[in-house]
């Protein structure tokens, strides 16, 4: 009796009854066979690349520790960074500045981020420091925070990619027939 497989390789015509009719190699007796004849002690050499010292041996040598340097090194930099961005994080969150209650931060303080126009609610006190450059914004978890000029310095110098705002040091690119017409520092929109 033939099975199924066999049956649809004939009406295909991808087989004939004679091929069927041979008997099949037995496989496990050819794997047996070459597991007998590896050495007992330490496997296959067969898989092991051969010790010579040609010059291409010595240069794959030479660039397979290449490789794992530079994994290595990326890998140390990983952590170094994950190390930093936590730092700043607990820094930015310890020293943040932001006025708890609402009622007290009811001045809007407008900034520039790109193109975009942000704000952030403050007190009297906290717009004139930043104003003079004492405090600085920058973002942590999707907020908005008031951090001291000293504490940005140390976050810049753990990550300069991390964005800063100084507000007093806003570069103004003011067109020249309007150069005459200053804007008010207390403006608001």
């Amino acid at each position: 009796m033939k099975n199924a497989l066999q049956e649809q390789l004939l009406k295909a015509g991808l087989a004939t009854e004679d091929q069927l009719a041979r008997p099949k190699p037995n496989r496990r007796k050819k794997s047996q066979q070459r597991q007998r004849k590896k050495p007992a002690s330490g496997g296959s050499r067969d898989n092991r690349r051969p010790r010579d010292d040609s010059d291409l041996a010595r240069a794959w040598a030479a660039r397979q520790k290449a490789e794992r340097e530079e994994a290595e090194r990326r890998k140390r930099l990983k952590a170094q960074r994950k190390a930093n961005r936590a730092r700043i994080r607990q820094l930015t969150l310890d020293n943040c500045l932001n006025a708890d209650d609402a009622d007290d931060a009811d001045i809007p303080f407008q900034f520039m981020v790109g193109s975009n126009i942000k704000n952030i609610y403050v007190t009297a006190e906290q717009r004139e420091q930043l104003l003079a450059g004492a405090l600085r914004i920058t973002f942590q978890d999707g907020r908005r925070c008031l951090i001291p000029a000293a504490i940005a310095t140390q976050i810049h110098e753990l990550d300069p990619e991390k964005l800063i705002i100084d507000p007093s040091a806003v570069e103004e690119s003011v067109d020249d027939e309007y150069a005459d017409f200053k804007v008010p520092d207390d403006l608001i929109w």
